[in-house]
């Protein structure tokens, strides 16, 4: 099973969309993100949530097949070197952005984003690990 990290982006329109390619996408890649995803999912919850549609109880059953399908990875388990790589890397573009790239530090792994600034930022810098979700899914045809 192919691993990634994944950042708040695609959460947020995985739960706000639940078009049902993200059910197969959980379930055929493992992906993580730190526990910090789930501040952010916190803070824009009325915004997020006024944007599903349909029935409660589908957008419930949705994000909670999601979540099943996620690790999360508490901040004291992120190395403090790859915070500190990620922070200096992250800085001039968003500095919250820098725990999921230094998730994918630690494991040696791609982050998935959709953030199209930090995308081209962090490889402009040569940080080669991360790919735009619309390039994810069109290299693994996952739709």
């Amino acid at each position: 099973m192919n691993a990634y990290v994944t950042d708040v982006n695609v959460l947020f329109s995985g739960l706000i969309s639940r078009k049902p390619f993200y059910e197969r996408l959980f379930g055929q890649y493992q992906f993580s993100t730190p526990d910090f995803a789930l501040i952010e999912l916190e803070k824009y919850r009325s915004v997020f949530l006024k944007k599903v549609k349909g029935n409660p109880a589908d957008f419930e059953e949705f994000a909670l097949l999601l979540f099943s399908r996620l690790t999360i990875i508490p901040d004291f388990l992120i190395r403090p070197e790859f915070k500190h790589q990620a922070a200096i890397l992250c800085d001039p573009v968003d500095p919250k952005d820098s725990l999921y790239v230094a998730l994918a530090m630690q494991f040696s792994q791609s982050l998935i984003t959709r953030d199209v600034l930090l995308h081209d930022h962090l490889k402009a810098n040569g940080f080669e690990q991360v790919v735009l979700f619309d390039e994810f899914i069109r290299q693994t045809g996952a739709v």
